[in-house]
């Protein structure tokens, strides 16, 4: 037989003392004896039909008892479970206590449980800011457009804002060069501020093949904090100078570059695309507010073991997005202005936000009885076929757990969405 007790038990989370005994052990590891004997061959048998006592002396004896431990510990945590009543979260923890093959087992799990939230979040409230779009932005979006259709020409004229150049730049400071502040053949628009200030300024009057030295100060608010008031020696070298000539704003032009008769055509258009743009940017980021303010607004336990679990994939993705990015993190910190613990703990702030958000999702869920329609996931599985026709990510969406991924996701969405509307004013 099986006993459990539970040793400690706090509002998020439970450890449970398991033993199985080896009137439990013998059944389950037969089963697993009998599938492994569908492909063993002993001498003088048929394939299958190699008796069990027989079977155990030849199949793998690490593989045998990795399987027969995975599935007791399966059945058993989860009679566990289901007769303590318990309402857990995640996969439990799971410490092999003692395991004298076959005969006894013990050994303790620790799982995560849903927390009790009294947050009434019908009851916040969130006020929403409209802001209707900037003339300015469709200026500077028909700006573009000229420039993308402009001429360029070769100039050994001297450097004047608007002119786009090639260079060569590199920044030191006390001798060291500074990490980020390095580039050959970078194209410069000189006046559109892509620098910091006064780098641009400092190209006007300089012509091709010309190199110069000039110290910049940089903002004090600038993002890496070791840079931030300090001054850096740059040095140049131009390569190229080229004037751009824009095209007049006509009707000519404004055919084209798209089908338009006129100029005020492709700024209707231009301005439709952008008050789109803007819309789904304010509405973003209305509910990245919503949430901000119901994670601040709920009290209630989140449970370690979870936060711990997401904090190891934040690591992870951190650090591939780092690899991806051709940095480290010894240079990202540096880049950043930042240290070791900082980051630690930024990292760490992020995992509980984002366990407390999972856990608010789940309670609204519950609360209004959310459900996903099986229609809901397959128009959503034929949106990303459409999309990804990779034949890899094809085959991906034919798995089952991506399904589930899907399902969840659209949940999620559901409830957000409620709790967005109700952030509204609404019911």
């Amino acid at each position: 037989m099986n006993t459990h007790k539970i040793t400690k038990q706090t509002s998020t989370e439970a450890e449970f003392l398991i033993t199985v005994d080896e009137e439990q052990l013998t059944p389950i590891k037969n089963e697993i004896i009998d599938h492994l004997k569908k492909d063993l061959k002993v001498a003088g048998f048929r394939p299958g039909k190699v008796p069990t006592n027989i079977a155990e002396r030849h199949v793998d004896s690490s593989v045998l008892q990795t399987e027969v431990l995975e599935r007791v510990i399966a059945r058993s945590y989860g009679k566990a479970v289901v007769e303590a009543n318990l309402q857990t979260l995640s996969s439990p923890k799971i410490e092999i206590k003692k395991f004298v093959p076959f005969t006894e087992l013990e050994y303790v799990a620790r799982v995560a449980l849903m927390p009790k939230i009294d947050f009434d979040y019908k009851k916040l409230h969130v006020k929403e800011k409209i802001e209707k779009l900037d003339e300015k932005d469709v200026d500077k979006t028909i700006d573009n457009l000229r420039r993308q259709t402009a001429i360029k020409k070769p100039s050994k004229a001297a450097i004047k804002n608007g002119d786009e150049v090639v260079i060569d730049y590199e920044g030191v400071r006390e001798g060291k060069p500074v990490e980020g502040a390095k580039a050959e053949k970078q194209t410069v628009t000189v006046g559109q501020g892509q620098f910091i200030p006064g780098f641009e300024e400092e190209l006007v009057g300089m012509k091709a093949g010309d190199k110069k030295e000039f110290e910049i100060t940089f903002p004090k608010d600038y993002r890496a904090t070791d840079l931030a008031g300090k001054k850096v020696l740059f040095k140049i070298k131009v390569h190229e100078v080229n004037v751009v000539e824009l095209p007049e704003l006509n009707d000519t032009w404004a055919k084209s570059v798209g089908p338009f008769k006129t100029v005020e055509e492709v700024r209707d258009d231009a301005r439709n695309r952008l008050n789109q743009e803007h819309e789904r940017a304010q509405a973003q980021s209305y509910e990245n507010a919503v949430i901000d303010e119901a994670i601040k607004k709920a009290k209630f336990d989140v449970p370690t073991l979870l936060v711990d679990e997401q904090l190891h994939r934040l690591e992870h993705e951190f650090s591939d997005n780092l690899k991806n990015s051709g940095l480290d993190t010894e240079k990202y910190l540096a880049l950043m202005g930042k240290d070791q613990k900082s980051l630690e703990e930024e990292l760490k702030t992020e995992a509980r936000r984002r366990v407390k958000m999972a856990l608010l999702i789940r309670h609204i869920v519950e609360a209004e009885q959310l459900q996903v329609t099986n229609d809901e996931i397959e128009a959503t599985l034929a949106q990303l076929r459409a999309t990804y026709t990779d034949p890899h990510m094809q085959e991906e969406l034919t798995h089952d757990h991506f399904r589930e991924d899907v399902a969840n996701h659209l949940m999620s969405t559901k409830a957000i969405e409620k709790l967005v509307n109700y952030a509204k004013g609404g019911k």
